[in-house]
């Protein structure tokens, strides 16, 4: 009897296997650890992926798309750049707690599978880290623009809510049970966004590090 490509075991497998993954690391898990959390054969795996490999890229492919899905829009809807910037950071912090997997698959992309030559171009954490400062920085700097909080230093300001978000995250990952109680996300964003200057404020001088032109690449 032909067997035949499902989509919704595909999705299964790759629910699993990011589980597994972010569990045990990439050389640890085999295709059969991964089927069998699915309850099917390693031959079902083999009709969805071509090795090992291809599952871990599709996993975090996968991880990644539902990120931006759950992201994007609700930045996107927002109408002001403060309100972009308090919904990215809420969304952030929101889908990373609920799907923790996607950072311990970003690790395994910087380390364990760093050499293979299909990763190449792929976002890893250093990556990634560097991607939402920037976002974080243009949004400030927006925010400044229009007015709607006064002169900073974006740069320096997004290092430090990008730390604040990093923070939260590697502590619900060491031990959710004993941070738990103080995620509360909204309540978080909120008091991370207290500091920001109010509009009309002046600054002495305007770093560098605030040139829209120059991509935000700290030595560090």
């Amino acid at each position: 009897m032909a067997r035949h490509f499902r989509p919704e075991l595909r999705e299964l497998l790759l629910l699993a296997a990011s589980q597994e993954f972010a569990e045990h690391g990439f050389h640890p898990v085999s295709l059969d650890r991964i089927a069998e959390r699915c309850d099917v054969t390693k031959g079902a795996v083999y009709l969805h992926f071509r090795n090992k490999l291809d599952v871990f890229l599709e996993a975090h492919r996968h991880l990644e798309t539902l990120r931006d899905a759950s992201i994007e829009p609700a930045v996107d809807a927002a109408t002001t750049a403060r309100d972009s910037l308090e919904t990215l950071l809420r969304s952030h912090l929101s889908f990373h707690l609920e799907h923790p997997e996607l950072r311990r698959l970003q690790s395994i992309l910087d380390t364990e599978v760093a050499t293979e030559p299909v990763t190449t171009g792929r976002d890893g954490l250093r990556a990634t880290y560097r991607a939402f400062r920037t976002r974080l920085r243009q949004l400030l700097l927006r925010a400044v623009r229009e007015h709607e909080i006064g002169p900073l230093d974006a740069a320096g300001f997004a290092f430090t809510l990008a730390s604040l978000v990093e923070g939260a995250l590697s502590q619900a990952s060491a031990g959710v049970e004993d941070v738990g109680h103080f995620l509360d996300v909204h309540a978080l964003v909120h008091a991370w966004l207290e500091g920001l200057p109010k509009p009309g404020r002046r600054r002495s001088r305007t770093p560098k590090s605030d040139d829209e032109g120059e991509d935000f690449l700290p030595a560090f």
